[in-house]
């Protein structure tokens, strides 16, 4: 082996031939440059296409489309289905029931805001924002494919119940809007819509009423709660938006921020009318109460004037008196007027004293001149009387004393023209100083000591008046006359009282010698900041001619709550009209066809045949052309809750005893004196 001579490579003759070193290469002092140790891999595609002119890294794209199945096609469609159908199946049973309980569609929209909390725990819990939708197809996935009966209508839900919800409050929204404009196919078909919603609604709002409402809502702006609501209504017609966004409140809320006069109509032992004013009552004087107490102004004062008395007259009264005790009213603070408690009418000063005993003697206006003479005459014996040089009369025995001849000649022997004017007072036809004697002293006698010495006003919180026992509507009226006088001269004194005035069945004092008039007192109190409430049977209460029920109704300025009333075309011409839509179709062969006509035309906007069909509790309160129909929730009296105490205690610490002892307290229904028994357990009142 040692003669092989390798030919082509070294190693040709098994052992690598030593190769001798190669010249040593200068090395030039010029800069190094890197050279990268890696190549670029050629990468081909997989279709063996191969250009080597395009840039390095490019790929042919892969035109390769995956097509599914039939099965898997018909596997989406059945899921898609099934979740759809799902959705369907909720909206339509979600409709049915608003239908049947008459919902309106902001209550499906509170139904359908409230269920968003389902999506929402479910993005929460998942953290991811498809959570929903995924849901609902894994849901709709395993029904299908495992029959999950129960797991997956629950999957389903938490993205089906609000879009359903959703879609059905868009869809009552738009048909409640066709049904109060255009009306929704045949006339006959609209008129039965629009009455079973009248009937559903008013029927929901008494099934309401039996769960009971706060007597007040709000906090810096109080509302008076009435009771349940049933329907707002007003003169425009509303479309699907403004059902959509509408906030109204579930309750029959009377705002006291700019409340005005009211006038309140309703049958007697029909409507609840008498329910509905204690309640009334109530709710006004807390709501002002809590205003009292965040403001410190105004604190309030409730005089509730029962003219129809009897023995329901004192039942009322003990009623509202409970009522007020366990608001927290302090008892010195409630009267019972005549029967506990008695209002100060001598401690008056002259001109607020003369004008209340000329309202007990001449309570009614005079019609002709003669009966303006008389009354101009028992006026000027009545001025005599209080005016005289000595002082004004501090009891009611003293102010008879003075209604004789006698005594005034010589109270004024020094002024010569006032005894010209006595001697002529005597020569009437009867003898004036005679004639107002004699009423004067029946009128006292029938209302014994209720303004004989008692307090002022301003140291009671709730007064309840009525008038028991006064046989003669002459007397009950100077009574009734008597107490709106002395409000109205307190009101237009310095005070810091909110009064609200309840004058119940002012009619009954009238007879066919006339009557008070309820429009003077309003139009008095008007600008006094007295809320006066001026209830009655019907419209004829209100006035003794048409021109003063109508100028009462129209100067009240928060309008009526109307009650069940018959016959009460009169009352709805004063709230005005509203338009309404009016469909006509024409007639083939004897029966409706499809075509047809739609038109507007003007009606009351308060229907007096619905008013006839008000069941008890049900009311009304109309006021610049919107109308909030509802049902009156009574007082229960277990259920009050006593009110905040008050701020400013030491500043309405006035007296709380009469000026003069009370030496009896008269049942005015029997005669009989006895001690008032209010359940005051010896505190309050003043007892005999």
């Amino acid at each position: 082996m040692t003669d092989c001579l390798p030919m082509i490579t070294p190693v040709d003759c098994g052992t690598p031939a030593p190769v001798a070193p190669a010249p040593p290469v200068p090395v030039s002092s010029g800069p190094v440059v890197p050279v990268s140790s890696s190549v670029p891999v050629q990468h081909h595609s997989g279709t063996g296409f191969s250009n080597p002119s395009l840039p390095n890294g490019w790929h042919v794209p892969d035109w390769h489309v995956h097509v599914p199945t039939v099965a898997d096609a018909l596997g989406v469609v059945g899921t898609s289905a099934v979740g759809v159908g799902f959705a369907a199946a909720l909206g339509v049973g979600v409709n049915l029931v608003a239908s049947k309980r008459v919902l309106e569609a902001r209550q499906v929209r509170n139904y359908a805001a409230g269920s968003l909390v389902l999506p929402v725990g479910a993005v929460c819990a998942s953290g991811s924002w498809t959570a929903p939708l995924s849901l609902w197809w894994q849901g709709a996935h395993e029904f299908i494919a495992h029959g999950a009966w129960v797991g997956g209508p629950v999957a389903m839900s938490i993205a089906a119940v609000p879009a359903a919800l959703g879609c059905v409050a868009w869809y009552r929204a738009r048909f409640l809007g066709r049904l109060n404009t255009e009306g929704i196919g045949k006339p006959a078909k609209t008129r039965k819509l629009r009455r079973r919603q009248e009937l559903g609604k008013a029927r929901a709002a008494r099934q309401a009423a039996k769960y009971g409402a706060p007597l007040v809502t709000g906090w810096r702006k109080n509302k008076a709660v009435l009771g349940t609501l049933s329907e707002y209504v007003d003169a425009s017609q509303p479309d699907t938006y403004t059902q959509l966004v509408d906030q109204k409140s579930s309750k029959l809320e009377v705002p006291i921020e700019g409340l005005g006069h009211q006038v309140v109509l309703g049958m007697s032992q029909k409507a609840g009318k008498t329910t509905m004013l204690v309640r009334y009552g109530t709710a006004l004087y807390t709501a002002f109460w809590h205003r009292y107490v965040r403001t410190g102004e105004k604190r309030p004062l409730l005089i509730f004037v029962d003219c129809k008395g009897g023995k329901p007259g004192l039942a009322t009264g003990r009623q509202v008196v409970k009522i007020a005790a366990r608001l927290g009213v302090a008892p010195s603070r409630i009267a019972l007027w005549p029967i506990t408690n008695r209002l100060d009418l001598w401690a008056m000063d002259t001109e607020d004293m003369c004008a209340t005993l000329e309202a007990m003697i001449n309570p009614v206006q005079a019609n002709e001149a003669g009966s303006e003479h008389f009354k101009q005459n028992r006026i000027r014996v009545i001025k005599l009387a209080v005016e005289a040089p000595c002082g004004p009369p501090r009891s009611k025995q003293q102010f008879l004393e003075r209604l004789s001849n006698d005594w005034l000649t010589g109270a004024y022997a020094n002024d010569t023209a006032i005894l010209d004017e006595l001697d002529a007072l005597g020569k009437n036809k009867p003898p004036a100083i005679g004639d107002v004697s004699g009423k004067m002293r029946n009128i006292f006698a029938a209302i014994g000591e209720g303004f004989d010495g008692g307090r002022p006003l301003d140291s009671f919180d709730v007064i309840y008046a009525t008038v028991p026992g006064t046989v003669r509507g002459e007397y009950a009226r100077a009574q009734v006359a008597a107490l709106n006088t002395l409000i109205e001269q307190f009101a237009a004194g310095e005070h810091d009282r909110q009064i609200v005035l309840i004058e119940d069945e002012v009619s009954a004092v009238a007879d066919k010698t006339g009557g008070i008039s309820q429009i003077n007192i309003a139009e008095r109190l008007l600008g006094m900041g007295v809320i006066a409430i001026f209830a009655a049977q019907n419209i004829y209460g209100l006035g003794q001619n048409p021109d003063d029920r109508r100028r009462l109704l129209e100067a009240c300025p928060s309008g009526a709550l109307l009650m069940k009333l018959e016959a009460g075309g009169k009352v709805s011409e004063v709230f005005g009209s509203a338009p309404v839509a009016e469909s006509t179709c024409k007639t083939h062969d004897g029966k409706p066809g499809d075509e047809g006509s739609l038109g507007n035309r003007d009606t009351w906007f308060i229907d007096p045949n619905r008013l006839a069909q008000f069941e008890r509790g049900d009311i009304v309160w109309v006021h610049s052309l919107q109308a909030r129909f509802g049902h009156v929730i009574p007082v229960d009296e277990d259920q009050i809750a006593p009110l905040p105490a008050d701020p400013l205690a030491q500043r309405w610490a006035t007296g709380t005893l009469p000026r003069v002892p009370l030496k009896t307290v008269r049942d005015l229904e029997s005669g009989r004196a006895r001690r008032a028994d209010l359940g005051f357990d010896g505190e309050g009142g003043e007892a005999a």
